[in-house]
């Protein structure tokens, strides 16, 4: 069994036993570090997460690293993540059978490529080892999320869903049963080619506990619909960087595949999917959708983005404008 290199000035921190449960930070009301909050400890001074056999992460411990780009940095931490701690109750982030993944930064994001092992993972341990690697990496500077990948596939959740990019706003509050599985009845909207017009999906949603009901039903319709007689609304590759509840309105914010791979339907399709599904759910009575984190788009040159959608868009202005072009 491997353990910690003294020779990198790894030390255990004292304080107490940190409990941690993995729900959406919009549901807590704060919490978290948001994607560019700075750190409080001295510059090359990070915190190991590890994993707690009790269920929820264990207590961190510092680390010191004199890298000061922030690739090697993250490879650092990675690898420091596959070394067992010496607390005893505790694991370390990565199991040792999964191997070290392939490391690299992306903009904002670190992208972890792991094989084919980690997807063996027991479910519980692999919320847990995530949402450790997840707290650990988002300390790099000018790091807020983390993708993870394997065998070159995105990681995807219990409804085959892709987890998408994870940030440390995620990850809040205290734990009793991280792996707990909510399953949730939702009404999801897909589009019927024959009646040419969006229809409502229900059906049973499964998501772990950590994710809102609202990331889950927007992983859901990324997923498509399962009435084969019913048409995607979104790409299937659409990156989902945050769902989040305030004032009871719901911030969504995609990738550019959102607008430059939408479906060949009607343009006002893919934004009352969105905004139907997640006014069905409790606490949400608008919408506002951004991309790449700005809402100073045209989607698809026709519907601003930067207002705040209450209900459907009014489909006849836009049909008049195609029809119009």
């Amino acid at each position: 069994m491997k353990k910690r290199s003294y020779g990198l000035r790894a030390v255990l921190l004292t304080a107490g036993l940190i409990l941690a449960a993995l729900i959406c930070a919009s549901c807590a009301g704060g919490g978290g570090r948001q994607p560019g909050e700075e750190e409080t400890p001295a510059a090359g001074t990070y915190e190991i997460y590890t994993v707690d056999l009790a269920g929820g992460l264990g207590e961190p411990y510092e680390y010191v690293s004199e890298e000061t780009e922030p690739l090697r940095i993250a490879e650092e931490l990675v690898e420091q993540m596959t070394l067992e701690p010496e607390a005893t109750g505790h694991i370390s982030a990565i199991p040792e059978d999964v191997g070290i993944p392939s490391v690299s930064i992306s903009g904002s994001a670190v992208q972890l490529a792991f094989g084919g092992d980690y997807g063996a993972m027991d479910p519980v341990r692999e919320i847990l080892s995530r949402a450790a690697i997840v707290e650990t990496l988002t300390q790099v500077q000018g790091v807020s999320f983390v993708v993870f990948t394997v065998d070159g596939e995105p990681l995807k959740d219990a409804n085959g869903q892709p987890v998408g990019y994870m940030q440390a706003s995620d990850i809040i509050g205290s734990v009793s049963a991280a792996g707990d599985v909510i399953t949730m009845e939702m009404t999801l909207r897909f589009w019927d080619a024959e009646a040419e017009e969006l229809v409502p999906e229900s059906r049973e949603v499964s998501f772990a506990s950590h994710t809102s009901p609202e990331t889950a039903a927007v992983r859901a319709l990324v997923g498509g619909p399962e009435d084969e007689g019913l048409l995607p609304v979104l790409p299937a590759d659409t990156t989902i960087f945050s769902v989040q509840v305030r004032d009871r309105i719901c911030y969504v914010n995609l990738g550019s595949e959102f607008t430059d791979e939408a479906p060949d339907l009607p343009v006002y399709v893919p934004i009352n999917a969105l905004v139907l599904t997640l006014l069905d759910l409790d606490g949400i009575d608008s919408v506002q959708i951004l991309v790449n984190g700005s809402s100073s788009v045209l989607f698809r040159d026709l519907i601003p983005l930067d207002q705040v959608f209450s209900g459907a868009v009014d489909e006849s202005a836009y049909l008049t404008e195609v029809e119009g072009a």
